[in-house]
């Protein structure tokens, strides 16, 4: 069958030959393994790179045997702006533009959001009778007002509600074949939005992680680097964030966690990038037993997580991540890390609680500290645990046959 996925975001070989796979990428790859023909649409702007991928070329086929098609874009600085929006509306016209002189494929996978983008499937699949499946990632539009302050959170929601967000995202997941999302109160929010009970292409598929395959050699030499530049990390647990630094990210509370660790037997470190990294800069200077590492590549971040004893999962609190499976809690159970986590309700959190490889992140940095330091829950027997979950329940073998067997059912004409 010919499939195509749209996700305009995510890492891809086009960014970086060693990028690991993601939700999307891990879907190509199966895809290809069951015999289907996949072209991938993304956006000629990097949103991880913040730089426009190949100008010149329209559709590049990947060593993978993916075939990337590239949406022209405009690009922005800033995650929240209205350049971003504009860019979003430009993606969304060319996918149009580009998919009217091609034969039209059996199924198409939108991976939601941004809105823009999903209109514009369903106006395609609709007028060329191409059954679809949404993914669900993210609760927008609520999020543009769930992100405020909660005493504008009013405002937000009304100006959503004027630029008609709202009766988009209900047109989208109404119109849609079926829908998929990564996690149960993410799919119960999806179909609230269409009105609807669930439905057997309706399915939830979790999150999942595949590390890039990396010399052991090369991973090793990381390693021996890392702690020759940091000998204090050999001996002294090693709390690692490695994530976008941007408007979900909890500063305060990552910061008032990095500060409590002055002076006790722990080290931080931080990597990544986004609009608030100038603002981390500030404090993490100020710090002996914090750094900030910028953004490392596969091998660097592997052999990092590797050393440490715990992840940082500084998430703002919201439904969005309550409902859903961030990626940032399972990348780090796949890396046998188990976790520091400001989401605590939610399917995953009791999952995660109720094996022992998550502390919740409230709101006294001290308490975090005391059960982080522990000593009668070993952090190896904790990171074994770590992995032993990912295993059982988020590994990409576990839930990915059954979301192709999905596509499939869809592309046969399934309900």
């Amino acid at each position: 069958m010919r499939i195509w996925l749209l996700q305009t975001w995510e890492p891809n070989e086009l960014d970086d030959s060693r990028s690991r796979p993601m939700r999307t990428g891990l879907l190509a790859q199966r895809l290809l393994r069951a015999g289907h023909e996949v072209t991938w649409w993304a956006s000629q702007y990097s949103h991880k790179t913040r730089a426009m991928r190949r100008p010149e070329a329209i559709q590049v086929q990947l060593p993978s045997g993916v075939t990337m098609r590239l949406m022209r874009a405009l690009g922005y600085s800033r995650n929240v702006s209205l350049q971003r929006l504009r860019d979003h509306r430009t993606v969304a016209e060319d996918f149009l533009r580009q998919a009217a002189v091609l034969p039209p494929p059996d199924c198409v996978v939108l991976s939601y959001p941004p809105i823009e983008s999903a209109l514009a499937v369903a106006e395609y699949c609709q007028s060329h009778r191409v059954p679809w499946l949404v993914d669900v990632r993210d609760q927008y539009p609520d999020l543009y007002w769930l992100n405020l302050p909660s005493w504008q959170q009013p405002l937000g929601r009304g100006i959503s509600a004027a630029m008609g967000f709202q009766r988009q995202a209900a047109r989208v997941f109404q119109s849609a074949s079926g829908i998929t999302a990564n996690g149960a109160g993410a799919l119960d929010w999806a179909l609230g939005y269409a009105g609807r009970v669930q439905r057997p292409l309706d399915e939830v598929i979790p999150m999942s992680f595949e590390p890039v395959a990396c010399d052991p050699a090369e991973l090793q030499s990381a390693r021996e680097r890392w702690l020759a530049a940091h000998p204090e990390w050999a001996n002294y647990p090693l709390l690692v964030y490695a994530g976008a630094l941007g408007q979900t990210l909890d500063m305060a509370r990552l910061q008032a966690l990095c500060e409590a660790v002055e002076g006790k037997a722990l080290q931080v470190a931080i990597c990544g990038s986004g609009d608030r990294e100038p603002e981390l800069r500030q404090w993490v200077a100020k710090l002996r037993n914090t750094e900030y590492l910028g953004n490392l590549d596969a091998i660097r971040l592997g052999a990092l997580q590797g050393i440490a004893a715990w992840g940082l999962v500084p998430y703002r609190a919201s439904a969005n991540f309550e409902g859903g499976i961030p990626n940032k809690p399972v990348e780090n159970l796949a890396q046998g890390l188990p976790i520091i986590s400001t989401i605590q309700k939610g399917d995953f959190a009791a999952l995660a609680k109720g094996a022992g490889v998550q502390v919740d992140w409230g709101e006294d940095p001290g308490a975090v500290l005391a059960a982080v330091l522990d000593p009668t829950h070993p952090h190896e027997t904790r990171k074994m645990a770590a992995r032993q979950l990912f295993e059982e329940n988020f590994h990409p073998d576990r839930h990915y046959g059954r979301w192709i067997e999905l596509i499939e059912a869809c592309a046969a004409g399934g309900t």
